[in-house]
């Protein structure tokens, strides 16, 4: 019974295989396979380019990590940045910011503002995305009221700071008090809620919108995490799972067990990057406002949802914001798929680009990567309002990728200092063609199959008249 499946699953593959224009795998043929793909014989599916030779400064004797040396990891030749400092008072608050300039270059591209997660942490996780700022434009951070450098008022004196209306008036007085004509908006995690609430606004000053790690609807997140498939709570260990829940269910998010399992969970999920970057370790909620921000807007876990937040649902307005909208997440992101999916289905104009490294920070886990998609995405929108973004070949998101018939060849080289790894999607033969195909191996295979099914049958019959009789 072996035999039928057997010979259908080897002809099928066979038929994938000879159909397909297959190059061998030789530096040369790089280019060849680029000019093939140029002219429509040939699809890239991905292109991974992995840092080699590269120095890098390690002290063993130090077990940390800045964000600098991550970043200048990424780019050695990281530009000379000016930076400076100012704040202004919305609702009678200090709101400080941080403006970011190429020393040596124009500024003359539309500007960024980069706002940060949270509630209640500071910004300066999102560090390594100052490197748009080498790109021709100013880069301005700021820490919302309650966290980092900010105002840290009593919260019985500012009640506004725990309601999601309030934190879009912060970007509205910030771009005001710069004077920018138009700027553009990145967002990480609780940050794509305010940009998202920004968005609805309509604003004409505002351009192209990146949401990283983003969220609309906190049950769908919530839901997504405890996915068997495709979740990151729901691949754990069945005992990991159990104890979790179990914790959740006390609510004992403040007890040991609680902090032993949210160590690795955040290594896996939330920073892939270690020992933790120190700026990560900086932004975190310290004191007593900050901390009681985070627990009251979006509950005392990094892995559930409380608080404020706890049945937010922006989806149904979605289709209200007008802006190119570029959504990026980790593979290993809090944020599932099928959240991203919520905004790629919503949104006017979207593109989504997956980063294959990151978890719930790609601006650390690859901000290499990260800041060239962000950037390709910012000057389409800036040229044609993004019609011409193409999200890069490494980054694309296979959930947004549909289903193709094809035979992958991969491809190494080595351009100057990094090695490249290049894969292709064959695609020389049309759709129809690889169909027809791949139906005409399928029945030669089945009947191939039930000859050689018919052909064992045969042979067992046979077989005891060909065996002495002394045998068992």
């Amino acid at each position: 019974m072996r035999l039928l499946p057997l010979s259908l699953l080897a002809f099928s593959f066979w038929a994938l295989y000879a159909d397909a224009n297959t190059v061998v795998a030789a530096d040369d043929d790089v280019a060849s396979a680029r000019e093939a793909a140029r002219e429509g014989k040939m699809q890239i599916n991905r292109v991974f380019s992995i840092p080699s030779d590269r120095d890098i400064v390690v002290d063993p004797s130090k077990p940390e990590l800045t964000c600098d040396a991550i970043l200048n990891f990424a780019f050695p030749d990281l530009c000379d940045l000016q930076v400076t400092n100012g704040s202004i008072t919305v609702r009678g608050q200090k709101l400080v910011y941080w403006r970011y300039k190429n020393k040596a270059g124009p500024s003359d591209r539309t500007p960024l503002l980069l706002v940060h997660g949270g509630p209640g942490v500071g910004h300066t996780y999102l560090d390594p995305m100052k490197q748009q700022a080498c790109r021709g434009r100013e880069v301005v951070f700021y820490d919302q009221v309650g966290a980092g450098q900010s105002a840290k008022p009593d919260l019985k004196d500012a009640p506004w700071l725990l309601t999601l209306e309030y934190y879009p008036e912060e970007v509205d007085a910030l771009v005001t008090e710069l004077g920018w004509k138009k700027f553009h908006f990145f967002g990480n995690s609780w940050g794509t809620v305010i940009g998202q609430m920004y968005g609805f606004r309509k604003d004409p000053r505002l351009e192209g919108i990146v949401l990283s790690g983003p969220l609309s609807d906190t049950q769908a997140y919530i839901k997504a995490q405890w996915e068997v498939v495709e979740g990151s709570l729901g691949a754990l260990p069945w005992h990991v799972q159990a104890v979790l829940k179990k914790l959740g269910d006390e609510q004992a998010w403040g007890s040991k067990l609680y902090e032993a399992e949210d160590t690795p969970l955040t290594s896996f999920y939330t920073v892939r990057t270690t020992p933790t970057p120190t700026c990560f370790v900086a932004s975190a909620p310290t004191d007593n406002v900050s901390q009681e921000i985070y627990v009251k807007m979006q509950g005392p876990s990094e892995f559930s949802v409380g608080g404020v937040m706890a049945q937010m649902n922006l989806t149904a307005r979605l289709p209200e914001i007008p802006n190119p909208v570029l959504l990026t997440h980790g593979r290993y992101d809090t944020m599932r798929p099928a959240v991203i999916d919520i905004f790629s289905k919503n949104l006017q104009k979207s593109w989504r680009a997956l980063l294959p490294r990151s978890g719930h920070c790609s601006m650390l886990d690859d901000p290499k990567l990260m800041n060239d998609v962000v950037g390709e995405f910012l000057n389409a929108v800036e040229k044609d309002g993004a019609a011409s973004f193409t999200v890069p070949a490494e980054a694309r998101d296979p959930g947004h990728v549909p289903a193709e018939l094809t035979h992958e060849v991969t491809y190494i080289s080595e351009p100057h200092s990094a090695h490249e790894i290049l894969t292709f999607e064959t695609s020389s033969l049309s759709s129809t063609s690889m169909l027809l195909s791949y139906a005409a191996t399928l029945t030669f295979g089945l009947c191939l199959g039930a000859g050689l099914t018919k052909w064992a049958a045969d042979r067992a019959k046979l077989r005891p008249a060909l065996l002495p009789e002394s045998s068992p």
